[in-house]
């Protein structure tokens, strides 16, 4: 069993005398593929478990190493630094602080950012302060994922040539407004060139720095100052369908 039900069931039977011992599979995590090879390595730890009545991992991600990747534990994300500082300028009870630091403490190397004119900008780059603790390019509302995808292809000239030899991250984002609208043509031409960069859409459903105009993410029905309702006529998919992009979701 994996995630809340794990928890709940190993509550419930935690002052059960001699009672199971219960473990937890979490499968699927990214987008991975679960072979059948994964699914035995399950019923060899059970047995194991039943023969010695030893637990050695509480919990087990699998399918995580099919990629040569780590999925890190709140434990271990605990310890590593939080690469975005308090005291931005961003409004209580935002979502974006929150998303920029689960997404930088996620890279495992060292991490160069782009953003979009914005309030994710606005908010935490107000001159001659940073909240970033991380190379940051602040780009003009269209052009993120062009720009970045600049920064990675001379990242990989640079690493060809010797002068570079460590790993190195490129993550942009943008709104939706710079994502769907403005800035579509410079995401589908970064994914097309197949660049190896995380783009993170920040869907507020509308363009919320200048005024709730409606943007190609406004869901049908959905209030703002341009419309009574919109209608969402461009869909992330659409990139990932088109292009040479490896994983795109929403």
């Amino acid at each position: 069993m994996g995630g809340p039900v794990f928890g709940d069931v190993r509550s419930a039977l935690y002052d059960v005398e001699n009672g199971p011992r219960i473990v937890d599979y979490i499968y699927g995590i990214g987008g991975r593929d679960v072979t059948p090879d994964h699914i035995r390595t399950v019923y060899a730890d059970l047995a194991k478990i039943a023969d010695t009545g030893q637990v050695e991992n509480l919990l087990t991600y699998l399918g995580s190493e099919s990629r040569g990747a780590h999925m890190a534990t709140l434990k271990e994300l605990s310890k590593k630094e939080v690469l975005i500082s308090s005291g931005h300028r961003a409004c209580a009870g935002c979502g974006f602080p929150v998303i920029i630091k689960q997404a930088l403490l996620a890279a495992e190397n060292p991490v160069v950012v782009s953003c979009a004119t914005g309030c994710m900008e606005v908010c935490t780059t107000i001159y001659p302060y940073t909240a970033w603790k991380v190379p940051f390019i602040h780009n003009a509302f269209e052009n993120s994922a062009s720009t970045l995808s600049g920064v990675e292809a001379a990242y990989k000239s640079l690493s060809r040539q010797g002068k570079i030899d460590k790993k190195i991250d490129f993550i942009a984002f943008g709104g939706d407004g710079g994502t769907y609208d403005i800035g579509f043509q410079a995401l589908s031409g970064a994914m097309e060139r197949g660049h190896n960069m995380l783009y993170i859409c920040y869907d507020n459903q509308a363009y919320m720095n200048t005024g709730i105009q409606r943007s190609s993410a406004t869901p049908r029905g959905g209030a703002n100052t341009l419309l009574a309702c919109g209608n969402r006529v461009v869909r992330e998919e659409a990139v990932s369908q088109g292009s040479q992009c490896n994983y795109g979701c929403s």
